[in-house]
């Protein structure tokens, strides 16, 4: 399924970045998705890092906004990259 960068910002200079599957667009603008992760930081060249999060309901209107297809990598969860440290930290049977 394509993933999609949706940005929005304010005129009180706030913005809105994520990530998001299965999107469908009413006539009036508004857009419906599910947000599959969030901004997390930025990289050294201004870009966004996105981090993966629970698969949740995202309802956006009253403003402009961008859809672009995201090609981009999306980091793990916080909960997927602990249950990989303690996936490593136990002891391998041979």
């Amino acid at each position: 399924m394509k993933m999609y960068e949706f940005y929005m910002s304010t005129a009180g200079n706030s913005s809105i970045s994520a990530i998001l599957e299965d999107i469908h667009i009413w006539e009036n603008g508004v857009a419906k998705a599910t947000k599959v992760a969030e901004a997390a930081g930025f990289n050294e060249d201004g870009s966004i890092i996105y981090r993966r999060c629970q698969p949740r309901e995202f309802i956006a209107g009253g403003g402009p906004y961008t859809l672009q297809e995201y090609l981009g990598s999306i980091e793990p969860s916080k909960r997927e990259e602990e249950f990989d440290r303690v996936k490593r930290s136990i002891p391998q049977l041979e």
